[in-house]
């Protein structure tokens, strides 16, 4: 009953919206509507409903023209038109024989926003919890600015709707006043910034887990997922149902050009992290193919810090790990951090300004390419050990962190027992680096920073933006033994030197049927590793095995390669004999651009050590650098790297280095810099689906992981990893630096000239390569 009512109401609601245009023929879904801003410089989408295979026209004012389609048997239609640059207002007249005009049309930039009460929290607060600044933001709101709101009502559904209920509003008190906090501040900032008329699209419910805001299609790989029809009359909690509100109310906005999205939710997840991390990944890809952007930016927050739940103190701290692990695994997304603005007592944080201005700050750089400020807190990059001390290097903190002056409140620091005591802390110099100590502790094996369901930490960095909280298990910086983790040791291969030693994977790694294997090289007890190849020419593995006087216990495949020769980096003993590729070129809006990436390389310095690195050759030198150059293909391209950009430009001097890429860990944090390296699906890569990889990483006690796995089904059901996979595969062994090899069809490991895996290019046998990497 209550979904025939439900469905009753939403027809008559259709049924008025269309007699508001008068007895016109054409009918439009809500989104496209009078003052609704279009997304600039597009090939945008207008669609709707005519009398059935009759020819209907658009004219749009922008450009003087007009253009013509037929409606099919149902009436329906939908055309493709091209936007300029921001501006307007602007008209649209579409026609079947009788005339419907859009009026005062904006083109700008457009942001979906959504999630759940966080999200959904109003400018003017909740009944009993007041938003900051709320009267400010409401009474100056001015109709006159090009600021416009849509907020999709709430719906459910079991099955995809073609509509949602809402329409376009101006920035005024009465519409501001019941507007998305979050949404709106986020918006009022890129406005302010980019001086150009800006539309939000807001969609959330209060209390909604992550569930409904999938497709049926996408959760189908998630079996612990209850997927029992939504059209069950006893359905009380629309926000806890899987697919009922994408179905309703994202789904139909599908036809609708955005630039991207901003994500306000994870509290309804809290009590699984890890298999929100999983969802969330599912949950952007999603939204990615839905708007047709493979690389559509999304800017998230951090859980809100609250003292609940009581019995559970780290609930929330290890959820706000996962969506901090988020960001490095899924592409072109930020996470805004909030630890200095919660309330220990209510979960939605009045301090909504500062929520939206921060996620603003992580689209005004990445997606805007703006410069001159800092958009994230501080994250913990790495540490160093000396003694009872620990100094933890941060990134976002050229300019320093604060407070110096002040004693630093938060971090917690415990041995092997676990007990936990408040740390002393103090900022090194002016620098990026905090010492972490206490006299309790002589042999410190934990560290954490603000990691509790609430608690307020201090540190924050020039910009005044908080760092993110943490915890550091010191062991896991260490090689994990992979007997420990499920692998089997393998001596079939004949014999190895002692500091070798080879393993198999487990049937199953993350519920994914594996076969794969690491080589384990102990740099300490005299193992080593160089490069095979040259500038030009091409050979399989087991040839570069055989041309070798000094036959090397592994020979595993190495960097890129086209038309017979390297486009990787090749350096032996100094001397580098071939270049990473300088430029590549991708298509933007249809046209051939080129881009100059930072790839990586994995290096053998002369002290011994095993790095990776982002480099590039200018002015005939090879640099190194802290951060990639924030390339995307969907972004017009950076400018050449050279020795003054990006940042932390040091010259690179290498003893042995192959390049590759992407860089999958640096410095113990996952990076996964597909994005910013231009390894996408165009480079073949294909990054996010299951393939054939290869990887090397170094532990930080000097051990050497050289990995490989089978993909393509050349075994049944045996698909390969994703590049996100393999990056907390190798993080697992213990990796504080790993580099992803060529991989696909190059696959291959051999071991005293033996094949591991099973060749899986188009011949079924090993694929000639450019270079390839000996351990001995």
């Amino acid at each position: 009953m209550k979904l025939l009512i439900k469905k009753i109401t939403y027809i008559i609601f259709i049924l008025c919206s269309y007699c508001s245009y008068g007895e016109a023929k054409i009918q439009l879904p809500s989104i496209l509507g009078n003052g609704m801003v279009l997304q600039q410089k597009s090939e945008v989408r207008l669609w709707g409903k005519a009398t059935p295979n009759k020819k209907v026209t658009i004219y749009t004012s922008w450009n003087a023209q007009q253009q013509e389609v037929n409606s099919n048997k149902k009436g329906d239609w939908i055309v493709t038109v091209t936007t300029p640059e921001a501006g307007g207002p602007y008209t649209i007249r579409i026609s079947d024989g009788e005339e419907l005009l859009l009026d005062d049309v904006l083109i700008g930039e457009v942001w979906l926003c959504s999630g759940q009460s966080n999200m959904e929290m109003p400018v003017k607060g909740f009944r009993g919890q007041p938003a900051a600044e709320s009267q400010n933001t409401i009474v100056n709101a001015n109709p006159n600015r090009s600021l416009r709101l849509f907020t999709v009502q709430r719906a459910y559904s079991s099955i995809p709707e073609e509509d949602v209920t809402g329409q376009w509003e101006k920035n005024t008190p009465k519409s501001v006043s019941t507007f998305s906090a979050v949404a709106y501040y986020y918006g009022d900032q890129l406005q302010k910034v980019l001086g150009i008329p800006v539309g939000l699209i807001h969609a959330s419910w209060s209390g909604s887990s992550i569930e409904p805001w999938i497709s049926k299609e996408n959760l189908l790989q998630f079996p612990e997922v209850d997927l029992t029809p939504a059209e069950n009359p006893q359905l009380k909690y629309a926000n806890g149902t899987p697919t009922v509100l994408y179905n309703a109310m994202i789904k139909p906005l599908e036809n609708y050009n955005i630039k991207g999205m901003i994500w306000y939710q994870g509290e309804s997840n809290s009590a699984r992290p890890e298999q929100y991390q999983r969802l969330f990944a599912v949950w952007a890809k999603q939204n990615r193919a839905l708007f047709r952007s493979k690389d559509l930016p999304i800017y998230y927050t951090e859980i809100a810090p609250v003292a609940s739940p009581v019995d559970r103190p780290f609930q929330r701290a290890i959820f706000r790990e996962a969506q901090l692990e988020s960001m490095h695994e899924v592409s072109n997304t930020g996470m805004a951090f909030t630890n200095d603005l919660g309330s220990e007592k209510f979960i939605h944080a009045p301090k909504k300004r500062e929520i939206g201005q921060r996620l603003a700050y992580w689209a005004l750089a990445k997606t805007y390419q703006l410069e001159g400020f800092e958009y994230s807190g501080p994250i913990h990059r790495s540490y160093m050990k000396n003694g009872k001390i620990i100094e933890i290097l941060f990134d976002h903190a050229d300019d320093g962190l604060n407070p110096e002056n002040e004693p630093l409140v938060g971090f917690e620091i415990a041995s092997e027992d676990s007990i936990f005591y408040p740390a002393n802390a103090e900022i090194i110099n002016g620098t990026s680096r905090v010492k972490v100590w206490s006299d309790k502790v002589a042999q410190p094996v934990y560290v954490r920073y603000a990691f509790r369901n609430f608690l307020r930490g201090n540190l924050v960095n020039n910009a005044g933006l908080p760092a993110a909280p943490f915890r550091m298990d010191l062991r896991k910086m260490d090689f994990q033994n992979p007997e420990k983790l499920g692998w089997t040791r393998v001596t079939t291969f004949g014999k190895l030197p002692e500091y070798i030693s080879v393993y198999h994977s487990p049937e199953w790694i993350e519920s994914t049927r594996t076969n794969a294997y690491i080589a384990v090289v102990d740099t300490k007890k005299g193992g080593s590793l160089d490069v095979g190849g040259a500038d030009s020419g091409v050979k399989t593995p087991i040839e570069f095995y055989q041309s070798e006087k000094r036959k090397p216990s592994i020979v595993l495949n190495g960097g890129y390669f086209a038309n017979g020769r390297t486009v990787s980096l090749i350096c032996k003993n100094g001397k580098i004999l071939s270049d990473n590729i300088s430029v590549v070129n991708r298509l933007l809006e249809g046209k051939k651009t080129a881009y100059y990436p930072t790839r990586s390389v994995f290096s053998l310095y002369t002290d011994g050590t095993y790095h990776v690195d982002w480099i590039y050759k200018s002015a005939q030198q090879t640099y190194a650098y802290d951060m990639p150059a924030l390339n995307s293909s969907t972004r017009p391209p950076l400018s050449v790297p050279s020795k003054g950009f990006p940042k932390g430009a040091k010259v690179w001097t290498a003893e042995m280095g192959i390049g590759a890429g992407p860089i999958l860990i640096k410095d113990g944090t996952i990076r996964n810099s597909w994005v910013e390296e231009l390894l996408d699906v165009a480079s073949g890569i294909n990054p996010q689906t299951c393939q054939p990889r290869s990887a090397v990483g170094v532990t930080q006690d000097g051990k050497l992981i050289l990995f490989v796995c089978e993909g393509r089904e050349q075994t049944p059901d045996i698909p390969g990893m994703t590049l996100a996979q393999l990056a907390r595969l190798m993080r697992s062994f213990g990796c504080v630096d790993a580099l992803n090899l060529d991989g696909g069809g190059s696959s291959c490991m051999l071991i005293n000239g033996k094949e591991t895996i099973k060749p899986c290019n188009k011949y079924h046998h090993q694929r000639p390569v450019a270079t390839v990497l000996f351990a001995r």
